[in-house]
């Protein structure tokens, strides 16, 4: 059985924006599978469309494609659109994807998330942000500029926290993929 990706997309965007707050852009959207196993959302075109990748193998496994096009719609929500955003983007972008799945989808894919990707969901979870702390900085900042200081400020997070928080994450395909 295969699904409708761009439906399931804007259906997550949706969901992300009634969450989180509306994107800033108004870019539009092509949603594609490609053959790689790492999903992406490229930076806008020339023409300001935002191509947004699943992985072809999910194409037919409708968790699986919803759980990647529901972190990619945190990506476009954040609008930083760079491959090494910050772990706390990164870290909100797994978080999201893991609670528009079902429980039991959402436990095997945690359990088998890449290191990468569950350092930046266990960072993400000390600071415990809510939807509203994060409405508001995003409506005073790009994710994408985020600084220790506004962490600490606006969600009460230690210094140390902070600092991993603002980190960015590996641009390596191994890193994203295993490691």
């Amino acid at each position: 059985m295969t699904f409708r990706p761009t439906k399931l997309f804007k259906n997550a965007l949706a969901v992300a924006e009634r969450t989180y707050g509306k994107r800033s852009g108004t870019h539009r959207f092509i949603v594609e599978g490609r053959d790689y196993p790492i999903p992406e959302t490229l930076p806008p075109d020339a023409a300001g469309n935002i191509t947004i990748c699943f992985a072809n193998e999910a194409r037919t496994d409708y968790d699986r494609l919803r759980f990647q096009l529901s972190h990619e719609a945190i990506h476009v929500i954040c609008g930083g659109f760079k491959r090494q955003c910050l772990v706390f983007e990164e870290g909100l972008a797994t978080h999201f994807s893991l609670t528009q799945s079902t429980s039991d989808y959402a436990s095997r894919a945690e359990a088998t998330l890449p290191r990468m990707f569950a350092n930046a969901l266990s960072a993400f979870r000390k600071l415990n942000p809510s939807p509203e702390k994060i409405r508001q900085i995003r409506a005073t900042i790009l994710i994408d500029h985020l600084t220790p200081t506004l962490l600490e400020r606006y969600f009460g997070s230690s210094p140390e926290l902070a600092l991993v928080l603002c980190d960015r994450v590996s641009a390596r395909d191994a890193d994203r993929l295993n490691g």
